[in-house]
């Protein structure tokens, strides 16, 4: 294979390499939980107000039902302007760092279980062309046969 093809080996992901793609999927991981953690509080505090009847309380000294909701409309009103601009601002770029670092190395991990030798980002042409004399060379000096994931 020429010297100038970039073969990555199974097995090559570091610690730092994945602590990068952790910082970089985080973001992604927020977007999906700040939409359900507020939902959770909003329910959590409604049953609240609900199991101890200070939410009648409230009705019965004159506070309309629009009023008490009002901070937790609020509250969604700014996770969603935060998801909003989390999705229009950091999500694009993130999960373009995470993914470029997953198909860099963590994916060689996951593949050294799948005995996958190598990962080769060149054209499955030139692969080709070069398969069948690797895998008769490997056979030849006793050697387990390449196997190439294509990328």
């Amino acid at each position: 294979m020429p010297a100038n093809v970039p073969v990555r080996e199974s097995g090559t992901a570091t610690v730092g390499m994945l602590f990068a793609y952790l910082w970089w999927s985080t973001p992604q991981f927020l977007y999906y939980i700040i939409a359900i953690a507020v939902l959770l509080a909003a329910l959590v505090t409604i049953g609240a107000l609900t199991k101890s009847s200070e939410l009648i309380v409230m009705r019965a000294c004159g506070i309309s039902l629009y009023r008490t909701a009002m901070p937790m409309l609020a509250f969604a009103v700014g996770a969603a302007a935060m998801i909003f601009g989390l999705q229009e601002t950091v999500l694009a770029t993130s999960n373009r760092h995470a993914d470029q670092l997953r198909q860099d190395g963590l994916e060689a991990r996951i593949l050294e279980r799948a005995t996958v030798d190598a990962v080769v980002h060149v054209a499955p042409a030139l692969v080709e062309m070069h398969a069948d004399r690797l895998h008769e060379d490997a056979v030849s000096e006793g050697r387990r046969p390449l196997h190439v994931l294509l990328l």
